[in-house]
């Protein structure tokens, strides 16, 4: 999510209403956590996405020079729903994975905490250090079923809903081969699981529970496909621009991936927690989300 001014508008309002972090030793299952720390800015993602000619990647000391200086005209994806990761290096980063039908995989549920990653994508945690999907999942349910209200995007989400997201999350993983985690982390990041979270327009349409490049939101009556759809255009692409499969192809690397997924490109410094124009926590965040984080207070400078 991006744009300056938004953002500004942002840390003022956060400032005067964020809610105080709760122990980090609290049960994720007690009501507390319907106090969350931390909210989407709505600002809109996707600037122009960044082609890189198939350019390997993924140590992240490359990136930069691959990236940085790329051609930056949006992008069409041809056939997206039948787009997947073929990147070989994905795999080892933790951006793909041929086994989402596992999701007892990671260690657990991780400890809510939160520590500032900066640098390049070696500087992230490895995957061996992910929770796991169903971990994961449950530890976010109380703050999806408080998403909407806390933001006033409408009604919240019904226990129906949440489970339709999480069928949703697993069916579009095992199709495009992008990790269970990997999803549900960007879901966090861009809508806090909330169907009706709004769509924002800064020169890209940015709707649904993955702020997708121009792609499908929330259809009450037809609410389970489009929940899929939703999930379907945030992690394959559409018709108009990337989703995560392009940026996990074109870098190899899962939080190199979640850069140009935010911000169409990586800044030439190679510092993922550089925004580029876009939302500079944007990638310690979910490098956080994907090792436990849920409720507590982040120091990711703003």
């Amino acid at each position: 999510m991006r744009a300056a001014l938004i953002f500004s508008v942002f840390l003022a309002t956060l400032a005067a209403t964020a809610p105080v972090a709760q122990d980090q030793d609290q049960d994720q299952d007690q009501e507390g956590l319907q106090e969350y720390d931390w909210k989407p800015t709505l600002a809109g993602n996707h600037q122009p996405t960044t082609s890189v000619n198939g350019t390997d990647t993924s140590d992240g000391d490359d990136t930069a020079n691959a990236l940085g200086t790329a051609n930056k005209a949006a992008a069409k994806v041809n056939d997206p729903n039948n787009a997947k990761v073929t990147n070989k290096n994905a795999f080892d980063s933790g951006a793909g994975n041929r086994k989402n039908d596992n999701t007892k995989d990671g260690i657990g549920a991780g400890k809510d905490v939160y520590k500032y990653y900066k640098g390049p994508a070696k500087n992230f945690p490895d995957n061996k250090n992910w929770v796991s999907f169903e971990n994961m999942f449950n530890n976010y349910k109380p703050v999806m079923k408080k998403g909407c209200g806390n933001n006033n995007w409408g009604p919240e989400d019904t226990d129906a809903q949440i489970n339709d997201i999480h069928d949703a999350i697993q069916t579009v993983a095992k199709d495009s081969l992008v990790d269970h985690r990997f999803i549900l982390a960007v879901v966090m990041q861009e809508s806090l699981g909330c169907v009706h979270v709004p769509t924002t327009n800064n020169g890209v349409k940015n709707p649904g529970l993955m702020q997708s490049h121009n792609g499908a939101d929330y259809n009450p009556n037809n609410s389970k496909a489009s929940i899929v759809q939703m999930i379907r255009d945030g992690t394959q692409g559409t018709n108009s621009g990337d989703g995560l499969v392009q940026g996990i192809n074109q870098s190899g690397n899962v939080y190199a991936a979640a850069r140009i997924y935010n911000s169409g490109s990586i800044a030439k410094d190679g510092n993922l927690s550089n925004g580029n124009g876009a939302t500079a926590c944007y990638v310690s965040d979910i490098a956080n989300r994907l090792t436990g984080w849920v409720n507590a207070k982040t120091n990711c400078p703003k």
